[in-house]
């Protein structure tokens, strides 16, 4: 079964292909790069290699753990403008208030 495409969001599968292959790139070239840094010989491989290949590889990470916190903050209803605490510290005071009692 295809997934469902939002009304709203007419553009949406495309988007995530793009990002999807993106970091695929990303992941790739530097896959590329420590590889290359590893079968060069020391006196030939530039000293930028493995820094370059470490931060393309760890782009995809970067990524995903910022689209999680988005969307926990998100789900939440938690904006910063409101300052309005989450919906667990919520419950966590209420818990405690009936306890206390």
């Amino acid at each position: 079964m295809p997934p469902k495409v939002e009304e709203g969001r007419p553009g949406a599968t495309g988007c995530l292909w793009l990002v999807t292959v993106l970091l695929l790139i990303s992941l790739l070239a530097g896959g590329a790069c420590l590889v290359s840094y590893i079968l060069l010989p020391p006196r030939q491989a530039p000293a930028w290699l493995p820094a370059v290949g470490l931060v393309l590889v760890a782009l995809p990470w970067g990524f995903w753990i910022v689209t999680c916190m988005y969307r926990c903050a998100k789900a939440e209803g938690w904006p910063r403008w409101r300052r309005q605490p989450p919906a667990c510290a919520l419950r966590a005071t209420r818990r405690l208030r009936a306890h206390e009692k």
